[in-house]
């Protein structure tokens, strides 16, 4: 079976350039709150262990969360602890490096065996069209992703798994 996955990121083109139809959906962060929750069913979020409030009023996933860390399990409402909880470290393939929602997205599509990969939504823009260099870090986020990002792709198409950044 030929899994065709699509990871739904943040950015601002998310609202007019995702797509369903997909046999695998992973949802990082706010891309949750866009793409309604028949199209996905993983939430990656390294924030859940940092501000577990962010996420309160969010769609609970059919699969589960994946996460930073396995301890954020117990930091989340009861009604939402019925979830499976999977560790970014948990993942064979996923190298130590990872810091970045969007890469921890491509190697769970990947662990769980994704053929090709759609990305849509990885602007490296906020919501208000800010580029991550002016919004975080002093400006050493974007490079930092993007450098992490293709790694991640890289390594991804030895498998082979392509991966598609699909702009608006």
């Amino acid at each position: 079976m030929t899994i065709r996955a699509a990871i739904y990121s943040g950015g601002p083109s998310l609202e007019d350039t995702w797509r369903g139809g997909y046999d695998l959906g992973i949802a990082i962060n706010r891309a949750a709150k866009v793409v309604p929750l028949i199209y996905w069913q993983w939430l990656c979020a390294g924030d859940l262990l940092s501000n577990p409030d962010v996420f309160q009023d969010y769609p609970i996933p059919s699969a589960g969360y994946f996460t930073v860390n396995p301890s954020v399990l117990t930091d989340l409402p009861p009604r939402k602890n019925d979830r499976h909880l999977l560790a970014w470290d948990a993942l064979p393939p996923l190298p130590a490096s990872t810091s970045f929602s969007i890469t921890a997205a491509l190697h769970l599509a990947a662990y769980i065996g994704a053929k090709t990969i759609d990305v849509y939504g990885h602007d490296q823009h906020s919501t208000l069209h800010i580029p991550y260099d002016d919004e975080h870090s002093g400006g050493k986020r974007a490079l930092a992703e993007s450098t992490e990002v293709g790694r991640a792709v890289s390594l991804l198409d030895t498998l082979p798994v392509p991966v598609n950044f699909i702009k608006g």
